[in-house]
């Protein structure tokens, strides 16, 4: 199967993000397209307690998400990153919910490792603007809980 454009696979996750939310009872609220550093709105109902959402899909199903270099300083106590891994049509996606600042923290001292690692031939590596975010052992996986929001009835 052909693999989705990029925004397509970031729409779709945030889609399956507000939908998942939406069935543990919050509500859901999509930001305007290019909104910085937040894709999603949740909220307990009756306006209760809100937390901003970044969401990063990929299409495999491998425990790793590219993010960018400011993601490295997008750290905030109401701020969560849920990393989507799309799979294939017909599978269900996977969630993965992390705390901004654990996701600031890891991508800046993973990075600074590998560029202190030499490339091929024993060379220095060139710096760049990705990051790479890791959740390799699941430890994030469906940790809905995390975001802090509980259903009011």
């Amino acid at each position: 199967m052909a693999r989705l454009k990029a925004d397509l696979a970031g729409n779709a996750g945030v889609m399956f993000v507000a939908a998942e939310l939406g069935r543990r009872g919050l509500i859901a609220l999509p930001t305007m397209r290019n909104t910085e550093g937040v894709d999603l709105i949740a909220s307990e109902p009756l306006g209760g307690k809100s937390v901003a959402i970044q969401l990063k899909s990929t299409q495999s199903r491998g425990k790793k998400w590219l993010v960018t270099k400011k993601n490295e300083t997008l750290s905030a106590p109401g701020l969560y990153y849920v990393l989507v891994s799309l799979g294939l049509p017909g599978e269900l996606p996977e969630f993965h919910m992390v705390p901004s600042a654990v996701v600031a923290k890891s991508i800046k001292r993973a990075h600074a490792s590998w560029l202190a690692t030499p490339g091929r031939g024993g060379r220095q590596r060139n710096d760049s603007n990705l990051r790479t975010f890791f959740d390799a052992d699941s430890t994030f996986r469906d940790d809905w809980d995390a975001l802090g929001l509980r259903i009011t009835r």
